[in-house]
This record gives structure tokens, C-alpha cells and sequence, in this order.
């Protein structure tokens, strides 16, 4: 049975920084856990406006007093808008006992700290971009990748061209040696992983190791098993 502890019981002192993750790894780690829960630390209406999918929301003048409804199985990942209280929010978990947790120090920094790093893009791909734009006279600037959402980490993904007169609405840039690299706001929590190959047709194809969404195939059983294993 689960017991909490107090602060007395632990040998070490809390050390922040052995729990403090960065963007990439905050969105990584959330990717690629077999079993995760994402609780945001804002008010409800901050919340509201924007958070990630999934993500539960406990307020931190709550999150003391809610303690005991943590999870004692899986990872427990905070994020929210005040960096003292996420390290105050982290302690609590300390002090009490969990040992798997991680934190990064604000909601903006997280949707803010999307660099190159988030997309692996094949050095074939690299190629066949910058030869497509320099092909067109100069008319493309990069490429946008369509993010689909489906669940809250499930979705489809796309490319498409983006003309260098085009102003893409509501989307941030990433730079890249030759292009850029164009993707929504609400894509963001998805982009972490995607890789950008050539498919068998010379064509460019976005997938997302763990979040792509697959084609099923075989018996009906097949098929429901395939389900069931993807939500492990």
C-alpha cells in the first residue's frame, strides 16, 4: 500500500534540477511513457484558453490538498504558469514520496522552446527541398507540416509547400539551413519526433514514431488487438 511521507523520512535533500526538463525532453518524455499523467498547474481560465491536450488541470493553490489523488503508477509530468510554484508543486511530490516525476518552469516556455531539434528531417529530404524551391525560382520558402489531430496523441501528418508571398496565419517558423519549416500553435504538442523522409515515390512524408496514426490491417481480431496494443 502506498504511503506518504514527510520530508523528515528523506536522506537527501530535494535537488529541482534532477527533475527540470527542458522543452524537447518535456514533449519526448511525454511521447514515449507507457503510462503519463500531465497536469497543468494554472488557473481554470488559463487553462481554458490553451493547454495540452490530455493535460488535467489542478490549480496550484489546490494541488496540496489534492496530493493524495495522485497517481502512485506512472510518471506525473507539471507544467503551469509560475516557475516557484512549479518547483514548490515538485517538492510536495518529493516530500511525499513520488520519485517519478518531471517539471518544466512555465507553460510558455514549453510552447515557446520549439527549435530544429523537435523534427528530424532525412538528409535526402533536405535535398529534395532546397532543389524544389531553388527549382521554382525562389517562389517556395519551405514547407508547412499539416498536423491532424485526432486524440490527444494521435494525428495524421502532411507536407505542403509554402509560397514565399504567403504568410501562414497562426503558425510559428523554424529555421533550417536553406528553408523553413512552418507548423500551427496547436500542432506544437505533436511535433516533437516527426521525422521527414522520401517515400518509395520520391515524395515528402511526415511521421511521428508513437503519435502517427497507422493504417489497419488484417482479421477483424487483428485489427482490435493492433487497437488495444496502441493504447498501452
Amino acid at each position: 500500500m502506498f504511503k506518504f511521507s514527510d520530508l523528515s523520512d528523506k536522506e537527501e535533500d530535494f535537488n529541482a534540477q534532477d527533475h527540470l526538463l527542458s522543452p524537447k525532453k518535456f514533449f519526448e518524455k511525454r511521447r514515449i511513457a507507457k503510462k503519463v499523467y500531465v497536469f497543468d498547474l494554472r488557473s481554470s481560465e488559463d487553462y481554458e484558453t490553451s493547454h495540452l491536450p490530455g493535460a488535467h488541470n489542478l490549480p496550484f493553490e489546490n494541488f496540496e490538498d489534492s496530493i493524495y489523488q495522485m497517481p502512485f503508477s506512472g510518471e506525473i509530468m507539471l507544467y503551469g504558469g509560475d516557475q516557484k510554484e512549479l518547483f514548490s508543486a515538485a517538492e510536495i511530490l518529493y516530500d511525499n514520496g513520488f520519485e517519478i516525476f518531471y517539471f518544466i518552469d512555465s507553460y510558455d516556455s514549453l510552447i515557446g522552446g520549439v527549435d530544429a531539434s523537435f523534427i528530424d528531417i532525412s538528409q535526402k529530404a533536405q535535398e529534395h527541398i532546397t532543389s524544389f524551391i531553388k527549382d521554382s525560382a525562389e517562389k517556395f520558402q519551405g514547407i508547412s507540416i499539416i498536423i491532424e489531430t485526432k486524440t490527444e496523441l494521435k494525428a495524421n501528418y502532411s507536407i505542403q509547400f509554402i509560397e514565399l508571398s504567403a504568410t501562414p496565419a497562426e503558425k510559428i517558423s523554424i529555421d533550417f539551413e536553406n528553408f523553413q519549416v512552418f507548423v500551427s500553435n496547436e500542432g506544437i504538442p505533436y511535433l516533437e519526433g516527426t521525422e521527414v523522409d522520401l517515400n518509395d515515390k520520391g515524395e515528402l512524408e511526415a511521421f511521428n514514431p508513437n503519435m502517427s496514426i497507422t493504417e489497419i490491417s488484417g482479421s477483424v481480431e487483428e485489427q482490435i488487438q493492433h487497437v488495444l496494443d496502441e493504447e498501452v
